[in-house]
């Protein structure tokens, strides 16, 4: 999938509560660069939520694929469209 360029998965190993990766997420399409759902994820299943991992976190946080990262190429007071500064 599309990749923002100097983005790193933070936390890299992160994996949600079934096991699935940041790898998972986007060779799937359950999500898409933007933080949306994708065409791969099925409405059955819920919400990221649902899935997020024993700290609380999920993928469209954590994986550069589903909209989330941290991203080092970009200006520190970089914000994205929602106001969120880069880290």
């Amino acid at each position: 999938g599309l990749m923002p360029s100097g983005c790193e998965d933070s936390p890299s190993n992160w994996k949600d509560s079934e096991d699935d990766t940041c790898q998972d997420y986007t060779s799937n399409e359950w999500c898409t660069i933007f933080g949306d759902y994708g065409g791969g994820w099925k409405e059955s299943w819920g919400v990221f939520s649902d899935f997020s991992s024993a700290d609380g976190n999920i993928a469209t946080s954590v994986c550069c694929g589903c909209g989330g990262g941290t991203c080092s190429d970009w200006p520190p007071d970089w914000k994205d469209s929602w106001g969120v500064f880069s880290e």
